[in-house]
């Protein structure tokens, strides 16, 4: 697996989730790409009922994202070719120096999928204060 520079994530106006399906976290990309030791080389399409279908050594997996445009958008950037950490449930597409929202996604099986988050958990902050 190429590893790629995270580069931080653009704040989305309408979805503030984390949760698989939703954004990758700094914590969930360096998990998968830099602690995983298993990265499955696949072939991904985005279907017309939304759902991202991955397909590997005579396996295949239909999971889902909350963005199947953006991550249609990816794979016809590669022809499909993609890589899966199925350990932290990231789909990498090649072809960026940095790695960012539109290059890595993460995807849920279909009983894990939830919608999105409108607004930031304070459990959870995504921004820095500054002192």
């Amino acid at each position: 697996m190429r590893k790629h520079f995270f580069r931080a994530f653009i704040a989305d106006p309408v979805c503030a989730s984390s949760d698989p399906g939703h954004h990758v976290d700094v914590g969930r990309y360096f998990m998968a790409v830099v602690k995983s030791s298993v990265a499955i080389p696949v072939t991904a399409a985005v279907g017309d009922d939304g759902f991202v279908r991955l397909d590997w050594d005579g396996q295949s997996a239909e999971l889902w994202n909350h963005r199947p445009d953006d991550v249609d958008y990816a794979l016809r950037s590669t022809g499909g070719v993609a890589e899966w950490a199925p350990e932290w449930q990231v789909l990498l597409v090649p072809g960026a120096s940095l790695a960012d929202e539109r290059t890595v996604f993460t995807l849920a099986h279909p009983d894990e999928r939830t919608e999105c988050a409108s607004e930031l958990s304070l459990a959870q902050p995504r921004y820095f204060q500054r002192y």
